[in-house]
């Protein structure tokens, strides 16, 4: 935890879920033999592998491009 001035900044470090972790996030069920791994890997890189961007995902892209931008413009 670091002092700023009159207030007080707490680093939280959010690392983003590996593939696997992404898919049993989304409730796709892995051992499906049909299952298209490239178009869910796309979505994987193209969306957010962070845990709350995979909780938006229902919200629709413009909630995830909100929660994606307050990282960049802190």
């Amino acid at each position: 935890m670091r002092r700023s001035g009159k207030s007080t900044l707490l680093e939280i470090s959010i690392l983003p879920f590996s593939f696997i972790e992404y898919l049993t996030a989304r409730n796709i069920d892995t051992d499906n033999k049909y299952l298209n791994l490239e178009a869910l890997f796309f979505d994987y890189i193209n969306e957010t592998s962070l845990p709350k961007g995979v909780e938006l995902r229902d919200s629709g892209f413009d909630k995830i491009y909100e929660y994606l931008d307050a990282f960049i413009q802190q």
